[in-house]
């Protein structure tokens, strides 16, 4: 290994020690070895803010729901003050830690204003 090399495999282990116990899914780099050092620095910041970005979302979607069957990206954003990008990313992650689910209809996904529909599990 070069090193440039060393420092990105570095590099990365500083980044999983930093995020490690935040919550499911920040112990996974957010980053490549071959990105640049505010890559890295960006999947380290994400690590502080993910959790409170998940449980507002969460809440955003109980909040909608109550009104209507689910909630979308767009809904979410709304009632919870996040960008749908910072959304959707985080609703992907909650999917995969069963913690939200995008509701079905008829076999396909329901959409809504160009949204998929989530719901809290």
């Amino acid at each position: 290994m070069n090193t440039t090399e060393n420092f990105s495999v570095a590099r990365n282990m500083v980044t999983q020690q930093m995020c490690d116990g935040m919550d499911d899914t920040a112990g996974l780099l957010r980053a490549r070895a071959t990105d640049p050092a505010t890559s890295h620095s960006a999947a380290v910041m994400v690590c502080r803010f993910a959790n409170s970005h998940k449980v507002r979302i969460l809440e955003a979607i109980k909040s909608v729901s109550d009104h209507t069957l689910g909630a979308t990206a767009g809904e979410i954003a709304e009632a919870s003050g996040l960008s749908v990008v910072q959304v959707d990313r985080r609703l992907i992650e909650l999917q995969r830690e069963s913690r939200a689910y995008v509701v079905k209809y008829m076999g396909d996904d329901l959409v809504r204003d160009g949204y998929r529909v989530w719901k809290v599990s």
